[in-house]
């Protein structure tokens, strides 16, 4: 059985796929695609700066910081 098969059944969906989830900003994060529609045309300064607004006291830097690098594909 595959990692995705078993983080993705509904039964199965337990500490393991939240642990992934957040970890690696799952499929329900809204700060993956928040960021894919901002980062080529205001840049990360204005993400790290205007995050809070978007979403209030939800992600710290570190956060924003991985969610940039996946977007980007830089794996950092």
């Amino acid at each position: 059985m595959r990692i995705n098969d078993i983080l993705t059944e509904k039964e199965k969906q337990g500490w393991l796929g939240k642990a992934w989830n957040t970890v690696l900003h799952g499929k329900e994060d809204p700060l993956i695609p928040w960021i894919k529609d901002n980062i080529r045309s205001k840049g990360t300064q204005w993400i790290y700066r205007n995050v809070d607004k978007q979403f209030p006291k939800r992600y710290v830097r570190s956060d924003v910081k991985s969610a940039i690098a996946q977007v980007l594909g830089t794996g950092a």
